[in-house]
């Protein structure tokens, strides 16, 4: 029996997994991927510069620096290498005056990411916007501001946590050079910010109506879809990667659009997977109730 069930649990899970390829196939994920990396690029320097003038409106300035550094930190290191003179140069020159213009740049940017991620997720649960133009550019940008928001808690983490782990440590007993909790809780809540963000994300983009918990699933699937694309494809530009024999002097920004290409393919597989699930318990739900009016119409002697 409970080898049965144990089959069972295997098979409904490669069925969603199996189902999730296909209609990933079937809606271009890898067509609309590519317009979410481009709108997703094109939007992260103009993001960069808000943030910095805001950062420095608050005296933060090396926060914003400090912050960045850790966040290259996290993507292949051909990608670090081709981005970071870019965002240096614009943290450097960014200053408070070009606030108001960067804030309308940006946030017109970001919010045409954000349409294009919509359009990918209507396409996963296979239906239409049929919100305003005005009501969907006035969704996305609060999307920006919230993701603002939270970018400036993390940054601001980096400053209060180490200065609250000195006391905390002294009062605990633990050595206070025990920095590596202190980086760990750091990198934990940049983690879960993040996948809050995803699942917030596929929980209020699509045109469908679902609670938090039934975006859960593909948040998490995305989130460990991403990671290994992220160790598959350091390993790969470790081994094979000889892009800059093909592509000359350009050979890391092909490599960074790619990352960023993969990166968005990850968020189209966990609305997909969502969208399965989502298939899977209505079939279910119908199959229960066609056989309740069938038991309703025949009862049994």
């Amino acid at each position: 029996m409970a080898s049965g069930k144990l089959w069972g649990i295997v098979g409904g899970c490669y069925n969603l997994i199996a189902t999730t390829a296909i209609r990933f196939v079937q809606h271009e994920g890898m067509t609309r991927a590519g317009a979410i990396s481009f709108s997703s690029l094109f939007a992260l320097f103009p993001f960069l510069i808000f943030l910095t003038a805001v950062a420095a409106t608050l005296g933060e300035t090396q926060t914003a620096r400090d912050f960045v550094d850790f966040a290259l930190q996290s993507v292949p290191p051909e990608v670090a290498d081709t981005l970071r003179p870019a965002i240096q140069q614009v943290l450097t020159t960014g200053e408070g005056g070009v606030l108001t213009f960067s804030m309308l740049m940006t946030l017109w940017a970001a919010s045409s990411g954000v349409e294009a991620l919509r359009d990918a997720l209507n396409a996963a649960y296979d239906v239409e916007t049929n919100r305003h133009f005005l009501m969907r550019r006035l969704q996305g940008t609060a999307i920006v501001l919230i993701s603002s928001v939270a970018v400036l808690f993390v940054m601001t983490s980096f400053v209060f946590l180490p200065l609250l782990w000195e006391p905390l440590a002294r009062w605990l007993g633990i050595a206070a050079a025990t920095v590596w909790i202190v980086n760990a809780v750091q990198i934990a809540l940049s983690i879960l910010i993040v996948w809050i963000g995803i699942a917030l994300l596929y929980r209020w983009l699509p045109n469908v109506r679902q609670h938090f918990r039934d975006v859960v699933p593909g948040a998490i699937l995305s989130g460990v879809t991403w990671l290994a694309i992220l160790v598959v494809f350091s390993w790969y530009l470790r081994s094979f990667g000889r892009f800059t024999v093909v592509y000359g002097s350009l050979g890391g920004i092909v490599i960074t659009l790619l990352f960023f290409y993969l990166s968005a393919a990850a968020l189209i597989v966990g609305a997909e997977f969502n969208a399965a699930r989502r298939l899977n318990r209505v079939a279910k739900e119908t199959a229960a109730a066609s056989h309740r009016n069938h038991m309703d119409l025949h009862p049994s002697p």
